[in-house]
């Protein structure tokens, strides 16, 4: 991990706030996040620190980190950029 992102994970941290870390872990299609792309989502579902995709796949997955924050239970979830029904709508 690169310093910055531990700098920022450590003052969240000290903070004593709930935070969440998001990590890509596969890619399928055409996507701007690449395998090992992270960031630092708040309590409140706010990315804080890092990168994991555009506007829509940061959305979800603030939304995500703040379920998982609440039921206290990490989680891998799909972000599903291609799909305009199912998915999360226009592909970003």
């Amino acid at each position: 991990m690169r310093a910055e992102f531990i700098s920022g994970l450590q003052a969240l941290q000290q903070s004593n706030r709930p935070f969440a870390i998001a990590t890509v872990i596969e890619v399928e299609g055409s996507a701007s996040a690449r395998v090992g792309s992270h960031a630092l989502f708040g309590e409140h579902g706010a990315n804080v620190h890092g990168w994991i995709g555009g506007g829509c796949a940061e959305t979800f997955v603030g939304e995500q980190a703040v379920e998982a924050l609440a039921a206290h239970q990490p989680r891998t979830v799909l972000a599903d950029l291609d799909d305009e029904v199912f998915g999360l709508g226009v592909a970003c």
